[in-house]
């Protein structure tokens, strides 16, 4: 019997972001990268670590996304993240919006 194991990933340097930079400014989110279908965005985010490591910059985007997007109210959100695992490390992919047009 033999075994094949495939390893393959991606670049992450590449994936698109929302962070501009690591400082959290209004300018270091860059909201030319949210996707979004009707009453719902992904906000890309693409780094390596817990999400109650990046609270600020998280909460930042999310600000940052009402900012961009004054004629809406979010009304859910949600962390997209790696689970932890033994040979795996934490990593955020994205934040999933849900929203509504204000009232």
């Amino acid at each position: 019997m033999s075994m094949v194991l495939l390893v393959g990933g991606c670049d992450k340097q590449s994936a698109p972001s929302a962070l501009r930079q690591q400082s959290i400014s209004a300018e270091s989110y860059n909201m030319s990268v949210v996707k979004t279908v009707g009453n719902y965005s992904y906000i890309p985010f693409n780094v390596d670590g817990n999400p109650s490591d990046h609270a600020v910059k998280i909460l930042g985007a999310l600000s940052a996304f009402e900012k961009a997007h004054p004629e809406i109210e979010i009304t859910f959100w949600q962390i997209e993240k790696q689970q932890r695992a033994y040979i795996t490390s934490s990593y955020i992919f994205g934040i999933w919006v849900t929203h509504r047009p204000k009232k």
